[in-house]
């Protein structure tokens, strides 16, 4: 099926690596090896069967984007009015989508190394992203479309390595997290870090996500794949979750404050 019905190819045997879901529940971007990445609309699946690989074409799919990114889509993330859809690569570019219009709006070359996560603030006032390098680059949004960005970036580098994840807060938080077994928590107006959390065991920290209260901010750990749940305020951890998976990638909350662990089998 297709929502529009289009003549967009179904993504076969390509295999699916990133997946993103809207803030409002109803599109979900899946990212596959070909560098392709599909605009599904979620209200149009049928929830009473599971999809298997072999019949992913069955989706509604909305539209297909490829034939800018160079090398594999490492992030992907949706605006949180779910205006703009970003994806960053291996081959150092940002690529930001106008899902109103269905076309691109804007790419930029703006790192030295793979960007590997992104994330949009509350009322879309900042993009971040981060690189393989441990830096967390952030700029204003209203800046776009801009050919050079350099002069408008504000750069924090406490990450000795790859950064994996970035999430905001309603309450005006940002956190990011790494390949190094650390969660930096920061106030995102002045860029001052808050605080540090070093998850038990150590291992790196896949994915990370503030509540919809800005009360509560879970953290992957991909060493044993289990959720911790921390008080955003007191730093302290609440409990912790063990998720049947054998690879822990994803958490997120819901608007209705439900938390969602993803991961893949064997």
């Amino acid at each position: 099926r297709r929502v529009h019905g289009d003549d967009t190819p179904a993504p076969t045997g390509k295999g699916v690596t990133l997946m993103a879901i809207s803030n409002k529940g109803t599109l979900l971007a899946t990212t596959t090896f070909d560098r392709c990445t599909y605009l599904i609309d979620c209200t149009q699946i049928d929830h009473t069967t599971q999809t298997q690989p072999d019949n992913f074409q069955k989706l509604p799919i909305i539209k297909r984007f490829a034939g800018v990114h160079r090398r594999p889509i490492l992030s992907s993330c949706f605006s949180k009015d779910d205006s703009l859809l970003c994806t960053t690569s291996w081959d150092k570019t940002i690529v930001f989508w106008d899902l109103k219009k269905v076309k691109r709006f804007s790419i930029q070359r703006v790192h030295k190394s793979p960007i590997c996560s992104s994330a949009f603030s509350f009322k879309n006032a900042l993009f971040a992203f981060g690189g393989w390098d441990g830096c967390v680059k952030l700029f204003p949004l209203s800046i776009l479309p801009c050919p050079v960005l350099d002069n408008h970036l504000t750069c924090i580098h406490d990450h000795s390595t790859k950064v994996t994840s970035i999430a905001f807060s309603r309450a005006g938080m940002m956190a990011t997290c790494s390949h190094d077994s650390k969660v930096h928590v920061y106030h995102y107006r002045g860029f001052q870090r808050l605080y540090t959390l070093c998850p038990e065991p150590a291992s790196w920290v896949s994915s990370l996500a503030f509540s919809p209260d800005s009360l509560q901010l879970a953290t992957c750990t991909h060493h044993d794949s289990s959720v911790n749940v921390w008080d955003a305020v007191s730093r302290e951890l609440e409990y912790k979750i063990g998720v049947a998976t054998d690879e822990l990638l994803t958490c997120v909350f819901l608007q209705n404050g439900k938390l969602v662990a993803a991961g893949a089998a064997n």
